[in-house]
């Protein structure tokens, strides 16, 4: 099979556990008193122990910084809402390569600020639904006339987080203003299903046109991925010209007991049955969605004589949402970079197990393979998602600079400012107020912006709005804080 839908079945038997097995909730006993924390010790010795205590798998910034992270997203949201002409298309129809971008009215101008314009929040993987709680409290008491316009979907492909979804926001007041979709995006990458509704049922009837705003918080890390090798060439490392490109398949063979290389764990067969082991393939590139997309994407996505990782799903749904939604903008914030997993620690001694031997053939931006399977605590890495248990999340950076050169050739005529930032910097950006509540009474130390150092912001928005976002405003540059920590612990 191909290896993103390999990657497919994985996740998505993860993320059919339980919902606390998935994404952590906020402490429940007492809210974390950000302004009496001391410093980064404190704070990194407190989260530890959250770790220890908790039953899910991951904290998210949503969940540890409630309602602070979630209020500078809906101050985002309103910023870029406020009243300002541009020429937009005003059809949803597209051709399937323009996507949408053809269609303008030399004569039409829209106002995305005043009148009735319904505005729709979509949230890709919507977690337990905390964002969109805070969003929403965050818009009705400080932006009263937009929260009357909002219509709020929640999208996720895990059935038990869809229902927890549901459970949580129907039993708050802001029910009637959120719709639930149960979606595969790998599916709707494919085209087998629609992203977003276009019918009776869509609370905006027959308007083809809200104001959108799409928001992916720690989503495209977990979207599955293909692999790619580029084999040829007669120039430089990005040199296309009779190059032969390969794609990764994933085969099942069968191995007797003693031979096998999956690591053991209470999914792992008994010792009188054989194991599954599973390999990589590589032929020639023959999958429609995976070529359509790499000739979008910017030409130095794949390297010369060497694998990498190719993010197909996150690159064929940006692609359709100007068909969508043209009004569309655009807030992912992410990963942009892993640490190798063995330095990947949380206070063990060693997090890492080490299989018999790697199956997967090394590539650029390799994911972070973490199981809760084994009876640890907080659980452990592993280096070849082949090799790790079957219920193990699969997690790949994100490289933003080629991703905001994709968006900007795959909307190319779309008017839109599309900026990569550091979080932080977005933060302090749409959230200043929310910095100075979570900054240390006595040092100053604030984990909401000085934690999470490799996470970065892709915006997409109509021009203007974000064209004064200044990162050198920050007290100390992310690599300057790197570099002093760094010569502090020698």
């Amino acid at each position: 099979m191909l290896l993103r839908t390999f990657i497919a079945r994985r996740l998505a038997s993860y993320y059919a556990q339980s919902a606390d097995d998935v994404v952590s909730s906020s402490p429940s006993s007492s809210p974390i008193e950000f302004r009496r924390l001391l410093d980064e010790w404190q704070w990194k010795r407190l989260l530890d122990r959250m770790y220890r205590e908790q039953k899910g798998q991951w904290f998210t910034p949503v969940e540890l910084f409630k309602p602070y992270y979630s209020n500078a997203v809906a101050n985002f949201i309103a910023t870029n809402c406020r009243k300002g002409k541009t020429k937009q298309p005003t059809s949803a129809k597209a051709t399937e390569e323009t996507a949408g971008v053809d269609d303008f009215d030399d004569d039409d101008e829209e106002d995305y600020g005043d009148g009735d314009c319904p505005i729709e929040i979509v949230e890709l993987g919507g977690g337990r639904g905390t964002n969109a709680l805070c969003v929403l409290d965050h818009l009705r008491q400080h932006e009263p006339a937009l929260y009357e316009r909002v219509q709020y979907y929640l999208l996720d492909s895990s059935p038990t987080l869809h229902k927890l979804q549901q459970e949580r926001i129907n039993a708050s007041d802001h029910a009637a203003k959120v719709s639930f979709l149960l979606k595969d995006l790998t599916k709707v990458a494919e085209g087998q299903s629609e992203l977003l509704p276009l019918s009776d049922d869509d609370p905006f009837g027959d308007i083809v046109n809200p104001l959108t705003f799409v928001i992916a918080l720690e989503v495209f890390d977990n979207l599955p991925h293909d692999k790619v090798k580029a084999i040829g060439g007669g120039g430089g490392p990005t040199d296309q010209s009779q190059e032969q490109r390969q794609q990764c398949t994933v085969r099942r063979r069968t191995d007797p007991p003693t031979a096998t290389t999956t690591v053991p764990n209470k999914s792992t067969p008994p010792n009188n049955t054989t194991a599954v082991v599973w390999d990589e393939h590589f032929e020639s590139l023959s999958d429609p969605l995976l070529s359509r997309m790499l000739k979008l994407a910017p030409s130095n996505y794949i390297q010369r004589n060497s694998a990498t990782w190719v993010p197909t799903v996150a690159l064929s749904l940006l692609h359709q949402l100007p068909k969508l939604r043209p009004r569309v903008q655009l807030l992912i914030a992410d990963f942009d970079w892993f640490p190798d997993p063995h330095h990947f620690s949380l206070g063990r001694e060693s997090q890492l197990r080490q299989p018999p031997q790697r199956r997967s053939l090394l590539a650029h931006e390799e994911p972070l393979i973490k199981s809760m399977d084994d009876g640890e605590d907080d659980g452990l890495m592993y280096e070849c998602y082949l090799t790790a248990p079957a219920l193990s999340d699969i997690l790949f950076p994100t490289n933003f600079p080629l991703l905001s050169q994709f968006i900007k050739k795959s909307w190319r005529k779309l008017k839109r400012d599309v900026i990569v930032q550091k979080q932080a910097d977005f933060l302090l950006r749409y959230g200043s107020d929310e910095v100075k509540k979570t900054k240390s009474w006595l040092t100053g130390y604030s984990p909401l912006i000085d934690d999470y150092s490799n996470t970065s912001v892709l915006t997409a928005t109509f021009p203007s709005h974000d064209t004064d976002v200044n990162p050198s405003t920050r007290i100390e540059s992310h690599w300057a804080k790197v570099l002093k920590r760094f010569s502090c612990s020698k």
